[in-house]
């Protein structure tokens, strides 16, 4: 699965990030949560990583979360691969939370991994004091299947996803 394919959603574009990116306010930076799934402290750093796994690993799937039209970064995904499936960390910019980004930018990125990724099960973990991403999670229709001191674990599997849509018609 190539990493060069857009993602793209009502309001939102999730692409792959660029050495234009370095001039935007990307205040998920500085969210701790993003060190952990990155390795990286700086625009600079994040850039250059980014560049080079897109370049040696077919199968990176790291994006930027942008808004169509002004190009504006609103936050990142993070996936990887887990059990048959694909595991997706997500950080929205603190200034843009409670907007929808996040629920917008993980309908599109589920939408991508069972359509287009054919993927049999998505997980998410959330940090049992994080409660809006809890419901949002919920709201999805993810079920916990674990959980541990700190985190709730959740997943979707293909068929989930499938009576989801048929209620609602679109994730």
């Amino acid at each position: 699965m190539e990493n060069t394919k857009l993602i793209l959603s009502r309001r939102l574009i999730i692409r792959k990030f660029e050495k234009a990116d370095l001039e935007k306010n990307m205040e998920f930076i500085e969210d701790p949560k993003f060190f952990y799934f990155t390795n990286t402290e700086t625009k600079e750093e994040l850039i250059e990583k980014t560049a080079k796994y897109y370049k040696e690993k077919e199968d990176y799937k790291f994006w930027h979360i942008v808004k169509k039209g002004m190009n504006d970064s609103i936050g990142v995904v993070k996936a990887f691969d887990k059990n048959e499936g694909v595991g997706l960390f997500i950080i929205i910019n603190k200034s843009l939370r409670n907007r929808g980004y996040g629920r917008e930018a993980l309908e599109a990125v589920i939408d991508y991994f069972f359509t287009l990724g054919e993927k049999k099960e998505i997980y998410l973990k959330a940090e049992k004091n994080n409660g809006a991403f809890k419901s949002l999670i919920e709201n999805l229709n993810f079920k916990k299947y674990d959980e541990d001191t700190k985190y709730s674990y959740y997943k979707m599997d293909n068929l989930d996803y499938m009576k989801y849509f048929a209620i609602f018609g679109e994730i």
